[in-house]
């Protein structure tokens, strides 16, 4: 057996045992990938919450498909060596001696009995070097604006409802409430898409590695040997780069866009309990305090008191028109914050409706 058929023997056997491996890995990939799905309710209930579901789960279903054909295709090429590798089961080296070569899915080994194992160095290929470690799939990312917007409902949704019943009431309750706000964005889950924009950040590097790998053991095989077959695999051999790089690609933007949706909506969520909490600079103070003593100058107004809501209206010495004044003081007052966090949702919305658009995908199967 010459020199130059051993080393293709031994490229073929040690990229053969690659391929069993990385075949491997885009399947556990695929797989992984899968668990990146979101729950439905993730985005609450705005405009833009079904657009970015739907937008979602199609670039997950598109890339994990994308992993399973690479898994078919990697493996395919696997047995293809495989059997190339078998071809040579039996063959005499220029000093006689037999050589028998086997490579199976798990490993590649060259076994060669007495004198030939010289000619034929051990073949065994380990595959990559380690499994990539992930992040957990279903970790949650910390949210503070999330955290903000919680205390800022836990501690003034009473006051913001008691103020939306007076208007109530009153027939003035034409606008979206605030404490409808706080209720949608309370439904926001944007710590599991900041959670999911890590592991597919993880992800997609992982499949970087696995491409450099992968493609580089196959160049150093094709240029082992000559001849048709070579050539007809350095293709594949390039194609499936193409095809890897397209996925890498792939999921580095959508990691991306899930990255800006995790922070978009995040400070949303920051935003409006900004609203809340925030001064209003013209009489030096916040908002749900002057809510709040909007609120206590109509319940003096009608006689109502905390300790007994449900007291009939007492009018005392004040007329219609300055009944009607209080209330109108409380009106704008709470208007005036609906239409702050509108502004903030509608801006927001905007905004979001425009991540994972699949038009400005990168191609993920450029082969």
């Amino acid at each position: 057996m010459n020199h130059k058929l051993s080393i293709a023997l031994r490229a073929l056997a040690e990229h053969s045992g690659a391929c069993a491996e990385h075949a491997r890995l885009a399947d556990a990939a695929a797989r992984y990938l899968s668990e990146l799905t979101l729950p439905s309710d993730t985005w609450g209930e705005f405009g833009f919450s079904s657009t970015l579901d739907e937008r979602w789960a199609a670039s997950i279903d598109a890339r994990s498909g994308d992993l399973a054909e690479l898994h078919q295709r990697i493996h395919g090429a696997h047995q293809t060596l495989r059997a190339a590798a078998e071809a040579y089961a039996d063959v005499e080296d220029e000093h006689g001696h037999h050589i028998r070569v086997h490579v199976n899915p798990d490993s590649a080994s060259a076994d060669a009995p007495g004198d030939a194992r010289g000619d034929l160095p051990d073949a065994t290929h380990p595959g990559p070097d380690a499994a990539p470690v992930l992040p957990d799939p279903t970790v949650n990312r910390d949210c503070p604006g999330g955290e903000a917007l919680l205390a800022c409902r836990e501690e003034n949704l009473s006051t913001l409802k008691r103020a939306e019943d007076l208007l109530d009431e009153s027939g003035r309750l034409d606008f979206t409430a605030p404490s409808v706000y706080l209720r949608r964005l309370a439904g926001l889950r944007p710590g599991a898409i900041g959670g999911r924009s890590t592991a597919l950040t993880a992800l997609s590097s992982a499949l970087d590695t696995m491409r450099h790998d992968l493609t580089g053991g196959g160049d150093a095989l094709a240029d082992s040997w000559e001849g048709a077959s070579a050539e007809s695999f350095a293709a594949h051999n390039a194609a499936t780069g193409e095809r890897l790089d397209g996925v890498v690609d792939s999921l580095a933007w959508h990691a991306s866009e899930a990255e800006e949706l995790w922070r978009l909506l995040d400070g949303l969520a920051r935003d409006v309990a900004e609203a809340v909490w925030g001064r209003v600079e013209t009489v030096g103070a916040s908002r749900i305090t002057r809510i709040r003593s909007a609120v206590s100058l109509v319940e003096d107004a009608r006689g109502y008191t905390l300790d007994a809501p449900a007291a009939h209206p007492i009018w005392g010495s004040l007329s219609d028109g300055e009944m009607d004044a209080a209330v109108q003081v409380l009106y704008k007052r709470v208007w005036y914050l609906a239409n702050a966090m509108s502004r903030l949702v509608a801006d927001a919305g905007d905004s979001a409706a425009q991540r994972l658009d699949p038009a400005h995908r990168p191609p993920a199967d450029a082969g």
